[in-house]
């Protein structure tokens, strides 16, 4: 490690934040002295992880300027001061080498809060202290300036930054239930369940065994895992049903919604406002998917009820109702005519002739 570098880190949860200090050569140092200082900053760099937050701060003793084309749009802002010189240019080919972006040329400050040394034969400030991120870590940068009032027993000023890290929360993890047990498998109705139900009672009669040969804990605690254990030996969970219409568009959707999770990964993990909005985009895609083909199976059925004949119209009736009341808290509702008041408060028959088609 250089004597002109000084690395440290903190770390912030489930994200990692690595500082570099540096100090540059002057511009009265030989060539070889800077392209040594260069070289050590490069193996520095190298060996960050890519997923940790980087900074870099210090004197370069350096002038950079402001942006003057297309060349250096990604690595300077338009708000920089003093002229570029031979040492701003070397420091501008090591951020595009390596994708970083000068912050004090991108916030558009009064000249005081952006000069940091003043030359000690001419009297006038420069810039020559910087703060380096990644480009596509800029936007957790949220202002750079010159603290005038700070006393730092040096001849440069304290450069401030201000830096915005989203800190994920971590919550008690309440471990779910996959689904509840299928206890309708019980009912002795029929051979497989009264088959299903014995081996129930067997289950639950070793684990009552089981736990009065341990003897811990009351007869009340040992009864409650004693069934809960004896259920799960036995019976299946039920797994969430999904609706109707989405089950017979499910491989044309998953698409929509497996581009939108992509999208939404890809966000959160650079940041840049264009996967954002690319991700808005998808998610408005699939809201529309979903709505265009929710409608289109509801209006599928309705023609198929109004050709089908008085038998098989309560079949599909049925089958829409289910849907419905599927995507909403269940409640009483009416049958209403297409055009005309509420029928009757529970479906029970139709006496409508056929001819008109009810809505809930």
């Amino acid at each position: 490690m250089s004597a002109r570098l000084l690395v440290g880190g903190v770390e912030c949860k489930a994200q990692y934040v690595q500082f570099i200090s540096v100090y540059a050569p002057t511009f009265a140092a030989k060539q070889a002295v800077k392209e040594h200082f260069f070289a050590d900053l490069q193996g520095v760099l190298d060996r960050t992880a890519t997923n940790d937050i980087l900074v870099i701060v210090g004197d370069f003793n350096a002038r950079v300027g402001s942006r003057t084309g297309d060349t250096d749009r990604d690595v300077l802002g338009m708000f920089g001061v003093d002229e570029r010189n031979e040492a701003g240019d070397c420091l501008l080919e090591f951020c595009m080498l390596n994708n970083l972006r000068i912050m004090n040329t991108i916030f558009n400050k009064r000249s005081n809060l952006k000069h940091t040394w003043q030359h000690p034969g001419t009297k006038r400030w420069h810039c020559i202290d910087y703060v380096l991120f990644k480009q596509s870590q800029s936007r957790k940068c949220t202002n750079v300036e010159v603290k005038r009032n700070a006393e730092c027993w040096t001849d440069h000023r304290l450069l401030e930054a201000d830096i915005r890290i989203r800190v994920t929360r971590k919550y008690n993890q309440i471990p779910k239930i996959k689904g509840k047990l299928d206890v309708a498998l019980l009912r002795p109705d029929t051979k497989e369940g009264y088959e299903k139900r014995l081996c129930y009672e067997n289950a639950l009669r070793q684990q009552w065994e089981a736990a009065k040969a341990i003897g811990q804990g009351t007869i009340y605690s040992m009864l409650e895992k004693g069934i809960l254990s004896a259920a799960e030996a036995v019976l299946p969970r039920t797994t969430r049903r999904q609706p109707d219409w989405f089950r017979d568009n499910q491989e044309q959707l998953q698409a929509f919604i497996s581009q939108r999770d992509k999208l939404n990964s890809q966000w959160l993990r650079t940041g840049d406002t264009r996967d954002q909005e690319a991700f808005k985009n998808a998610r408005r895609a699939v809201v529309k998917a979903v709505r265009n083909a929710k409608n289109s199976w509801f209006r599928d059925k309705a023609d198929a009820c109004q050709r089908a004949e008085h038998g098989d119209k309560w079949r599909i009736v049925l089958e829409m109702k289910a849907c419905h009341d599927g995507m909403r808290p269940a409640r009483k509702v009416g049958v209403r005519k297409l055009t005309g008041p509420c029928v009757l408060d529970n479906i029970r028959y139709w006496n409508d002739g056929g001819n008109t088609l009810i809505m809930f």
